[in-house]
Parts: structure tokens; sequence; C-alpha cells
């Protein structure tokens, strides 16, 4: 199935904390349907929420479009977890998450302000409809964190196209 984020283990640690909530911009190349999102972490046991949200049209996240339920980590290795979101071909998306205790991160460089990090104060629980932007903080890591999805295969020659047309090439 194809992804789009960072699916590489990046060359560097990140500590994530508690009380701040994490978001990674990416585009999703394709139309489709989200399936799950895989972050990479190095403790195990911790507690761990994920999330898509939408761009403000300046690069940081906004608002909340779809969440998973809750899941554990692994340690040194990647987590997954289902979500369910249809996606938009050429869109940019904020792969985001958040951890109940204390957990390092992979990352490499990425673009200006491409990871975006809460102020303190978050908590933990489900995510906020719209991301906490005042007192976040940018940075130029893509962390290793993607989403999985599928996207709508065309139809067969000779298919009706739904519009009561066909599909032929000939």
């Amino acid at each position: 199935m194809p992804t789009f984020g960072n699916t590489n283990v990046g060359v560097n640690w990140q500590t994530a904390y508690t009380d701040r909530l994490y978001a990674c911009r990416y585009t999703c190349p394709d139309a489709g349907q989200a399936q799950s999102i895989s972050w990479w972490g190095q403790t195990a046991g911790v507690l761990i929420r994920m999330a898509i949200y939408s761009d403000n049209g300046a690069g940081a996240p906004l608002n909340l479009l779809a969440e998973t339920g809750e899941g554990t980590t692994v340690a040194n290795n990647w987590v997954t977890l289902a979500i369910s979101l249809t996606l938009t071909a050429a869109t940019v998306y904020h792969l985001a998450w958040r951890l109940n205790g204390t957990c390092a991160g992979k990352w490499d460089a990425g673009a200006a302000n491409q990871k975006r990090v809460s102020g303190t104060g978050q908590g933990y629980g489900p995510f906020p409809a719209t991301f906490p932007l005042p007192g976040s903080t940018g940075f130029a890591d893509a962390n290793s964190v993607y989403c999985t999805y599928t996207t709508a295969p065309p139809p067969a020659v000779g298919q009706p196209l739904g519009d009561g047309l066909s599909f032929v090439f000939g």
C-alpha cells in the first residue's frame, strides 16, 4: 500500500513529553483512504494516540480531521494504529502524536517548520479540535511518522463510470 510521510528510521533522536502535541507536515500525493499511522519510538509501554490535522495554508496544523484509538509503544520499533479518513490528492496534512509518558522518537532533517510542537500543559487524551498554535514552536524536522492508505483502482475497460458512460480505449 502507498504511504506518505517519513518511512525511514531517522538518524536523530528526540524526546517527546506527555504535556505536548507533536505534528509533522507531509503531502499526500494521491486521493485515497487512510488506513493507519505509524510512529517510531524508543521506549516500550508508553500509551500513544495519533491523528491527522489539516493545514492552515501557511504550513501549520489547523483542524483535527481524524484520530486513532490508543496504542502502546514498542521499544525501538514502529507502533501502528488504525485510522480512517478520505484523503485528497496533492494535499498537505499534519501527522500528529501525543504520549502519556516520555518516549524518544526518530527524525531526519526536514524543511523549515515542518514539525510543530505545542506549548506545555496539553495533558494526555483525545486530540483537540484545533491544534494549539499559540505558544507552539516550529522545527526543521522530518519525524519518522507516516500514513498508509489505499487508492481507488481505475474502472475496468468497458465498465460503467457511474454516469452512464463506459471507459473504453481503442
